[in-house]
Formats: structure tokens, sequence, C-alpha cells
């Protein structure tokens, strides 16, 4: 089966349920009605937004094929910006979901295909087959020109962070060229009109505001004088109440004084306490008890840098499980007594793997990466941690014939 789905509910994405003509499934719980051999053929668009365990389950059938609409980056940020979000959490979100994306393309790269919606409302002759047949393109394409603030905010801020701007360039390139250029372009002239008419009706909101609290100090300076009046004539009164104010705060003086030398004898003997336990400890410390529990305390500390280690790797393993080059069915069927170990393959190849000169998948050399660059060799890392950490970003390449992806880049 083939179906067209999308995470978010987006004005782009009713656009193409409108245009597209595939069997439409209300919800993703109507595919339990679907279990017949006439509908493994079909392809369905399913018009709900879906989540990400969601298109798992669809494509644990390695028959499916399947076509995720995602709007651009830019817009996504902005949207989360306008539900008051911060900057910097709007990107980390936009990010983390963005890698879980890659990581689930990466395992079903042959069933997944990525799509930016904009590119699926105008080019959809790109598409696969079974659904550029099944679409009604817009007949003339719009220009993706924005004028949302928000949205050119979004795309300064993906541009300028390292990690975000490398997520975006793997998410252009695993997704299908609908577009020429993926990026948004903007009207700052309209953005600027924008935020001048903007700025006018705050400063106009403003004066108002400012007219109404002119009104209310020259009430509560009316009433200040009032006060100040009545106080004056209070004051004679409430002399004789201050004397016998200062008397009460006298007293409570006097018992604060006897309170506080009673607290600090109390110090002195908590100093005297204090100093008669450091010295029992010195005592415990030099012990033989003591000295024979040391072998406990350092397998103890050797047990929490295991630990640590450990930690690291599983790091790693689930880093370069989103690389492209790491191909985990190709690994354990090339080399069988991985498989037969029961071992995470992405922990065999980091532990063992590139140490014994394995390849992690058809489209990256080992052996070739170090031997062509001795610096990596020398540093003892793993060659793929390195590429998909630094390499990636030097430009280097992973193979003696580069690979189609890195001479489109060049």
């Amino acid at each position: 089966m083939q179906f067209l789905v999308s995470l978010k509910d987006s004005e782009s994405w009713q656009e193409i349920v409108k245009r597209c003509q595939l069997a439409p499934l209300k919800e993703f719980d109507d595919l339990n009605d679907l279990h017949t051999e006439s509908s493994d053929s079909k392809a369905y668009c399913i018009c709900s937004v879906l989540t990400l365990a969601d298109i798992s389950q669809l494509l644990a059938n390695k028959q499916t094929q399947i076509v995720l609409s995602l709007d651009s980056p830019e817009t996504l940020v902005a949207q989360l910006l306008h539900e008051g979000k911060s900057l910097s959490d709007s990107v980390s979100i936009w990010n983390q979901q963005t890698e879980a994306i890659l990581k689930l393309q990466q395992q079903h790269r042959r069933q997944l295909h990525l799509a930016q919606a904009d590119g699926l409302l105008i080019c959809p002759a790109q598409l696969p087959e079974w659904l550029a047949s099944k679409y009604s393109p817009i007949a003339e394409a719009p220009p993706r020109l924005s004028q949302d603030f928000h949205s050119l905010i979004a795309s300064q801020a993906l541009r300028q962070n390292h990690e975000t701007e490398s997520t975006w360039l793997r998410l252009i390139a695993c997704s299908l060229p609908l577009l020429d250029n993926p990026y948004l372009r903007f009207d700052l002239d309209a953005i600027y009109q924008t935020a001048l008419v903007q700025k006018e009706e705050q400063l106009a909101e403003s004066k108002g505001e400012n007219e109404l609290l002119l009104q209310q100090l020259f009430h509560v300076q009316e009433e200040l004088e009032k006060a100040f009046s009545a106080g004056k004539q209070q004051l004679a009164v409430s002399k004789d109440e201050n004397e016998l104010l200062l008397q009460q705060l006298f007293s409570v003086q006097e018992e604060l004084d006897y309170k506080l030398k009673i607290a600090s004898a109390e110090v002195v003997k908590s100093k005297h306490q204090l100093a008669a336990v450091q010295a029992e400890l010195k005592v415990i410390s030099a012990s033989k008890v003591w000295k024979s529990a040391t072998p406990v305390r350092k397998l103890a500390k050797a047990l929490s840098a295991k630990k640590r280690a450990r930690e690291q790797l599983w790091k790693d393993a689930a880093l370069i499980l989103t690389s492209e080059y790491f191909d985990v069915s190709w690994y354990l069927q090339s080399y069988p007594d991985v498989a037969e170990s029961g071992m995470d393959p992405a922990e065999h190849y980091l532990c063992f793997g590139a140490a014994e000169g394995r390849a992690p998948g058809p489209m990256f050399d080992s052996n070739w990466y170090l031997s062509r660059y001795p610096d990596v060799a020398e540093s003892g890392i793993n060659p793929l941690l390195h590429y998909v950490k630094f390499g990636l970003l030097e430009g280097r390449t992973v193979t003696p014939k580069p690979q189609q992806h890195q001479i489109e880049a060049k």
C-alpha cells in the first residue's frame, strides 16, 4: 500500500488534501478496515495528522510506501513563536523533531520519502508515480515570498545555529527534490512597512493610555493632599503613641541582646563538639579497618567510570545510527558473526568493527578513510563517528569515489 501523510494540520496540508485524488482515510484507525488483498495495491491519503509512532507502525510492512508532507522549517519555528515559546526553545524543539524524522527515514529510506509541503503544491511531477498520477497541481506556482516577521526571525535563527543548520541541510538532502530553492524568500520592504504600522498603532494606543494615567495621577495627587492634611492633624495625637512604641522597642532590644549572648555560647559549644568529631574521624581514618576498605572504595570508583564509558558508547551508537552511511541490515548480512553474537551492530562497529577493518555500510570505507586522513587515525576516534561529528562539516570524503550528493554539494 501507499500513503500520503502529514505530521501537522497546517494550511498547506489542508490544500494538499483538497487537491489529492487518492482514496481518503479520515483517521489512522480506519486502516483496520483495509486488511484485505484488494487494498494492498491501493494508495491512500490519511487526512488526519499522524505521529512518528503511527508512521513507524505503517513501515513495519516492507511493501508500504509513504510520502510524508513537511512544512518548511521557517514556518514550523514561526508557529512555535506565535504559540508564545522563546526563540531558543522553538529552535530546539524543531531540531529534536527533525532529528527524529531523519532517523526514521534513515532506517526506512526505501519506503519513507520526505517532501516539503510547498513543493507538493507546486511540483508534483517529481513525486513517485503512484502519487503524481493522482494529484492536481496548482496551475501557476505562487511566489514563495513571505511577509511574516516571525518566519524571518526563524530563518535567521536556524541559519546562525551550527547544529540546526546542519540538521536543515540533512533534511534537504534526504527530501524529494521538488523545489529549486528550498529556502523561503522574504519581502523585507513589506515586513518593514508592517512593523511601522504596528509601531504607529502602539504609539496611538500608548498616547491614550498616557492621558488616562495623567488623569489618574491628578486624582491621586488630590487624594494625597487630603491625606497629608489629615496626617498633620493626626501627628499631634500620634506623638504619645510613638513614645510608647519606643519604650516597647527598648524592651525588645534588651531581650534580643540576652538571646544573642545565649546563641554565642551555643556556637562556642558547637565548635568544641566539631573539633572532637574531627579528631575522632582522624583516628578512624588511621585505623586498620578504614585502610582495609580502600580496595572497596577504589572498586566503586572503577565501576562508576565503567558506567560513564557505557553511557558514552550508547550516545555514540545513537549518533552513527542517524547517519546514512551506517546500514544496519547490510552490516548484519555482511558479517553474520555479528548477528550470531546478538550484539548491537552499532556498538559492535564502534568497539570492534572499525578496528577489524569492517565497513559500516556499502557507502563508507573505514580503512580508506583512516589512510586518507592520518590525523583521524592518530586520534584513535572511530572513523564514521569522526565523519558524523567533524568530517562532514570539514568537507572530507568517505570513499575513493565521491558520492553523488557530495558532488552536488561542491
